[in-house]
C-alpha cells in the first residue's frame, strides 16, 4: 500500500468521491471516508494497523469534514480532515463549511 511504502502512519485524504460514511479494514489498515450523496468531494483518514488498534471511533461531518478520535495517553487524540472550498466557491458555501468546522470541535 502507498502509505507503506511513503512511511506515513495516518493518511488523510480528498476527493475520495464514495457516497456515504463508512470505515473499510483491509489487511488491518482502517480507512474512514465521509462522503454525500453524489460521487463528489468526500473526505477520509487511512491508519495503519499498528495506529488502526487504537480507533475508538469516527464522526462524518460532512462531504468536506471527517473527526476521529485515538485511544492515546495521557488524552484522546482527535484528528479532523477537512477538504476546504476555495475562494472560487461562492461566499455561501465558504461560510457554510467554516460553521461545520466550528461545530464539529
Amino acid at each position: 500500500m502507498e502509505i507503506t511504502r511513503i512511511k506515513v502512519a495516518i493518511l488523510g485524504l480528498a476527493e475520495v468521491r464514495w457516497k456515504g460514511a463508512d470505515m473499510i479494514t483491509s489487511d488491518g489498515y482502517k480507512m474512514v471516508f465521509s462522503g454525500g450523496n453524489l460521487h463528489e468531494r468526500g473526505v477520509g483518514i487511512m491508519l495503519t494497523p499498528n495506529i488502526a488498534k487504537s480507533l475508538k471511533g469516527f464522526w462524518p461531518v460532512s462531504d468536506r469534514i471527517i473527526v476521529t478520535t485515538l485511544s492515546s495517553k495521557p488524552f484522546d487524540t482527535n484528528i479532523i480532515k477537512v477538504y476546504a472550498p476555495t475562494t472560487d466557491h461562492d461566499d455561501t458555501e465558504v461560510e457554510a463549511f467554516y460553521e461545520e468546522l466550528d461545530k464539529s470541535r
